[in-house]
Parts: structure tokens; C-alpha cells; sequence
């Protein structure tokens, strides 16, 4: 997936409990409930970032991982052009 975005970097993927989503969901985006993946990036050089996808959700670990990384490469999904767009990435390359 990075090599088709022309990235390079590693990316840590974690598994956390529904009520951690919910607390790193409320501290770095004040939003005051669980959610299924938050994505990180980091400042390190080599780093892209971290993943963090909630257990709840794990059997769409694959997706949410897609979904996590195209955060870090700059990707959103704020608004309809942009989650058309990141809904693309996502099916191409869950292929």
C-alpha cells in the first residue's frame, strides 16, 4: 500500500478496549465516545505513525488498518469529495 502511495515508513498497529478508544477519542479529538480506528502520525524520521483500532472491531481489522494508514498519508474524510475520494483508496487496495 505504501509502495503505490510512493511512502516509505513503518507503521505500529495497536488493539485497545472499547472505553481506551474512548478516552484517546475524547483527549486528541474531543469527540466524547469510542470509535473503531484513530491514527497517529508521528514526528520521528522512518515513522509514519501509529494505529490504534478497537477490539470491538477487530474482525475489520484489515479495513480499519487501509483506512488508519490513508490518515497518515493526508487523506480525510471531511467532507464529500475528500470521503469519496479516501472510499476509492480504500477499495482499491482491499482488493
Amino acid at each position: 500500500m505504501l509502495k503505490g502511495e510512493k511512502k516509505r515508513g513503518a507503521v505500529a498497529v495497536y488493539f485497545a478496549e472499547n472505553e481506551t478508544m474512548r478516552e484517546l477519542n475524547r483527549r486528541f479529538r474531543k469527540i466524547d465516545r469510542a470509535t473503531d480506528v484513530l491514527s497517529f502520525e508521528m514526528e520521528e524520521a522512518g515513522d509514519l505513525g501509529e494505529i490504534v483500532i478497537n477490539r470491538e472491531d477487530a474482525s475489520d481489522a484489515k479495513r480499519l488498518v487501509v483506512h488508519g494508514v490513508l490518515h497518515l498519508l493526508k487523506y480525510d474524510h471531511q467532507n464529500k469529495k475528500d470521503r469519496e475520494i479516501m472510499r476509492k483508496k480504500e477499495e482499491h487496495y482491499l482488493v
